[in-house]
């Protein structure tokens, strides 16, 4: 999962576990670097992601995704010919979400899928109390989705650190100052 592109324009990703601030971090970034900002799923298949979310069975989750990563590659590869791209959740979500969950992903051959590859992946982290109180403001009860009743959110965290080298923890910080971080690291 990790390699570098030839691509002219720069492919960044924000990687993470649920309440890190993908979302707004990606947001901003995309502001400050002049790119356009890409969140997946993407449309046609975003209209489905309840559906599999809430589904048991893993394997046929994880083939959601991944499919839905072959459409946004698609279009982010047609959207790098005229400028920089943000993305909010690629490649790492999609294997390490359900890696932990008991996939066997090596059912899909991620090399055979020519996926785009970002020029740079950084893990947004966040301390556990901070994470709890943005579940509390945002009105959400973390203990609604199929990860964390499994009590996998942590596992992926983990799995997520392991593998992304370049990090942003987004405790203390506004969602300006690290996609500031982040363009620096471009």
């Amino acid at each position: 999962m990790k390699a570098t592109t030839s691509q002219e324009h720069a492919f960044v990703v924000l990687e993470g576990i649920d309440i890190r601030g993908k979302t707004t971090v990606s947001r901003e970034l995309a502001e400050v670097i002049g790119a356009t900002l890409v969140k997946t799923p993407v449309s046609p298949v975003a209209e489905f992601r309840k559906v599999y979310d809430c589904c048991e069975n893993y394997d046929a989750r994880y083939l959601y995704y991944m499919s839905s990563l072959v459409l946004a590659s698609v279009e982010i590869t047609e959207l790098l010919k005229s400028g920089p791209v943000v993305c909010d959740r690629w490649l790492h979500s999609a294997v390490l979400y359900h890696k932990a969950l008991g996939v066997d992903t090596s059912m899909v051959n991620i090399e055979r899928l020519h996926l785009a590859v970002p020029s740079l992946t950084v893990c947004l982290v966040c301390d556990a109390s901070v994470a709890a109180e943005r579940f509390r403001q945002r009105g959400e009860n973390k203990d609604d989705n199929i990860e964390d009743n499994k009590g996998l959110l942590a596992t992926v965290d983990r799995l997520m650190q392991e593998s992304i080298l370049a990090q942003v923890d987004t405790s203390f910080t506004t969602a300006s100052e690290a996609a500031l971080q982040i363009a620096a690291m471009l």
